[in-house]
């Protein structure tokens, strides 16, 4: 039972909805009421940050929370024994994941693992893959090869992130056909600011019939041929009009005097 602590005097003040005026202590239960609603017995109660000093049967006071043992990976069995990353706390000791084996203090799937196939410490060979935790054939094929980590079978036939070798990845929009990269009928393999791509060299401006050949600004590329708008030509890699073009007046480089303006492909002042 809490304890009311005796006051002679105790201010109340009403706007929270409660009686005002002072208060005298006479021992009675009223004031009991008051206090004990209005007035924290400890700093516990006041405070609800702080930490319990007391859990649950089922779990442990650690490092001022309160969790299980069992369960808990950074206090599994006793507070501050953390489980490795790869593990999980199952009753209270730290294991290996479901489905997982304990190979030399790593964690790993031995169905699948070529250096703990079905068993720790089995090795496959290089022409072998683990598969249902045994070391087998990649494929019947010669295309089937074994690529990546962990290694898995890939057809380098037709594989475009494997196309006839592992890692040899095809441009974006092409096909892996017969161990080849392929682009799409009508385009072609050019190396872009974002590496290899399929485009229409016939259309495309900035391989215009022909890879890397850049059609000057303002210009489109129409049948392999790089065309400035009408009334434009080609300067300097750039379309302008040689009539009205300071810089160009007339002819390419033709630069007007800085008084002067280009008037019908003339400087004039």
């Amino acid at each position: 039972m809490r304890s009311v602590v005796a006051f002679s005097f105790i201010p109340f003040v009403g706007a929270c909805g409660g009686r005002t005026g002072p208060l005298i202590n006479d021992g009675g239960p009223e004031l009991a009421q008051l206090v004990d609603a209005n007035v924290p017995a400890s700093t516990e109660a006041a405070s609800p940050s702080t930490p319990p000093t007391e859990c649950a049967t089922v779990e442990t006071l650690c490092a001022g929370f309160c969790t299980s043992l069992s369960t808990d990976p950074n206090h599994c069995g006793t507070c501050g024994n953390v489980c490795p990353a790869d593990e999980a706390c199952t009753a209270g000791v730290c294991e290996c994941a479901i489905g997982n084996t304990d190979c030399g203090g790593t964690c790993t799937d031995t169905m699948i693992d070529p250096n703990n196939c079905g068993l720790c410490g089995v090795t496959c060979s290089a022409a072998l893959v683990c598969k249902g935790g045994m070391c087998v054939p990649c494929g019947p094929e010669m295309t089937q090869i074994t690529c990546g980590s962990p290694p898995h079978c890939v057809d380098s036939s037709i594989d475009p992130e494997n196309c006839g070798a592992c890692g040899a990845t095809c441009p974006v929009g092409a096909n892996c056909v017969n161990s080849a990269c392929d682009c799409t009928t009508g385009q072609t393999a050019c190396t872009t600011c974002f590496g290899q791509a399929c485009t229409d060299l016939t259309s495309d401006p900035g391989n215009c019939g022909g890879c890397g050949n850049q059609c000057p600004d303002g210009a489109t590329c129409t049948n392999g041929a790089c065309a400035c708008p009408k009334g434009d030509i080609a300067c300097s890699g750039a379309c302008v009009d040689e009539l009205t073009d300071p810089n160009n007046c007339g002819t390419c480089g033709q630069v007007c005097p800085a008084a002067d303006a280009c008037r019908v492909g003339v400087c004039n002042p």
